[in-house]
Protein backbone atom coordinates (compact mmCIF):
# COMPACT_ATOMS: atom_id res chain seq x y z
CA UNK A 1 0.00 0.00 0.00
CA UNK A 2 2.85 2.23 1.03
CA UNK A 3 3.84 2.28 -2.43
CA UNK A 4 1.25 3.09 -4.45
CA UNK A 5 0.67 6.21 -2.48
CA UNK A 6 4.63 6.81 -2.92
CA UNK A 7 3.73 6.18 -6.67
CA UNK A 8 0.66 8.55 -6.80
CA UNK A 9 2.45 11.23 -4.79
CA UNK A 10 5.30 10.99 -7.72
CA UNK A 11 3.37 11.27 -9.93
CA UNK A 12 4.66 7.56 -11.49
CA UNK A 13 2.78 5.37 -13.66
CA UNK A 14 2.33 1.78 -12.44
CA UNK A 15 -0.12 -1.17 -12.96
CA UNK A 16 -2.62 -2.28 -10.69
CA UNK A 17 -4.97 -0.13 -8.18
CA UNK A 18 -4.37 3.16 -7.07
CA UNK A 19 -3.46 3.71 -3.38
CA UNK A 20 -7.49 5.01 -2.95
CA UNK A 21 -8.44 1.47 -3.99
CA UNK A 22 -6.12 -0.08 -1.47
CA UNK A 23 -6.63 1.82 1.16
CA UNK A 24 -10.81 0.57 0.74
CA UNK A 25 -9.54 -2.78 0.48
CA UNK A 26 -8.10 -2.94 3.32
CA UNK A 27 -11.18 -1.31 5.62
CA UNK A 28 -13.94 -3.76 4.75
CA UNK A 29 -16.16 -1.58 7.28
CA UNK A 30 -15.32 1.94 5.39
CA UNK A 31 -15.46 0.16 1.70
CA UNK A 32 -18.86 -1.41 2.79
CA UNK A 33 -20.46 1.81 4.05
CA UNK A 34 -19.33 3.47 0.94
CA UNK A 35 -20.71 1.10 -1.14
CA UNK A 36 -24.05 1.06 0.50
CA UNK A 37 -24.01 4.89 0.61
CA UNK A 38 -23.98 4.85 -3.60
CA UNK A 39 -26.81 2.17 -3.04
CA UNK A 40 -24.96 -0.99 -3.98
CA UNK A 41 -26.48 -3.93 -1.78
CA UNK A 42 -23.68 -5.12 0.54
CA UNK A 43 -23.63 -8.35 2.68
CA UNK A 44 -23.94 -7.03 6.21
CA UNK A 45 -21.55 -7.80 9.08
CA UNK A 46 -21.32 -7.46 12.71
CA UNK A 47 -17.72 -6.89 13.76
CA UNK A 48 -18.21 -7.29 17.57
CA UNK A 49 -14.85 -6.49 19.93
CA UNK A 50 -15.07 -8.30 23.05
CA UNK A 51 -11.79 -6.52 23.91
CA UNK A 52 -10.00 -9.23 25.14
CA UNK A 53 -7.48 -8.53 27.92
CA UNK A 54 -4.96 -10.64 30.19
CA UNK A 55 -6.36 -8.83 33.31
CA UNK A 56 -9.17 -11.06 35.05
CA UNK A 57 -12.18 -9.19 35.40
CA UNK A 58 -11.59 -6.89 31.95
CA UNK A 59 -13.09 -6.08 28.88
CA UNK A 60 -17.35 -5.23 27.55
CA UNK A 61 -18.97 -8.59 28.46
CA UNK A 62 -17.05 -8.63 32.14
CA UNK A 63 -18.58 -5.00 32.63
CA UNK A 64 -22.18 -5.81 31.80
CA UNK A 65 -21.76 -8.84 34.11
CA UNK A 66 -20.66 -6.37 37.22
CA UNK A 67 -23.85 -4.63 36.11
CA UNK A 68 -26.11 -7.79 36.61
CA UNK A 69 -26.42 -8.18 33.35
CA UNK A 70 -26.31 -11.74 31.94
CA UNK A 71 -23.95 -12.39 28.81
CA UNK A 72 -26.31 -14.03 26.11
CA UNK A 73 -29.10 -11.71 26.49
CA UNK A 74 -26.11 -8.66 26.22
CA UNK A 75 -25.12 -10.16 22.55
CA UNK A 76 -29.03 -10.91 21.69
CA UNK A 77 -29.93 -6.80 22.26
CA UNK A 78 -26.64 -5.62 20.32
CA UNK A 79 -27.88 -8.13 17.33
CA UNK A 80 -31.30 -7.24 17.22
CA UNK A 81 -30.35 -3.45 17.67
CA UNK A 82 -27.99 -3.80 14.92
CA UNK A 83 -30.43 -5.41 12.64
CA UNK A 84 -33.29 -2.50 12.97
Amino acid sequence: MKIAILHDALGVAFTGSGSTAFFLTTHKVLAKRLLRADGLPTPWILELNANPCLSPGAGFLAAAGRAGLEEHPVVARIVAAVRS
